[in-house]
């Protein structure tokens, strides 16, 4: 019977380990992984900021809907665009047609300490 429990326990502790390491390891989210509407967590982002000069960077929605609608208004490198808007599966994604003022993506795009921001006109 102790040998069992024994058993158990370690079998017990070892799966717990392996789910522990995918936790870890993000279960799939590495960068080539698509989101299926919402903007990309900042820990996401920095692959596609970076920059040495403002006119490196553009103005782009993070997530299928606009930053009235559940997006975000951010700005990227602009020879990371492409990649940037593929991490999307925006097929199917409803948005609603709620507007705002000022209109999503005015502002002003720079190049700050390497990465490149977004900073919305003000109202």
């Amino acid at each position: 019977m102790t040998r069992l429990m024994t058993c158990n326990v370690q079998l017990a502790t070892r799966a717990l380990a392996l789910i522990a390491s995918l936790l870890v390891s993000g279960c799939g989210t590495d960068q080539g992984t698509q989101t299926k509407g919402g903007p990309l967590p900042l820990s996401e982002l920095s692959a596609y900021r970076g920059c040495s000069h403002d006119e490196q960077c553009v103005w782009v929605q993070n997530g299928c809907c606009d930053c009235a609608n559940g997006g975000e208004d951010i700005a990227v490198a602009r020879d990371k665009v492409a990649a940037f808007r593929a991490r999307f599966a925006c097929a199917g994604v409803g948005c609603t047609e709620s507007s705002r003022e000022p209109a999503c993506g005015t502002g002003t795009v720079a190049c700050e300490a390497g990465q490149c921001v977004f900073r919305a006109a003000a109202p």
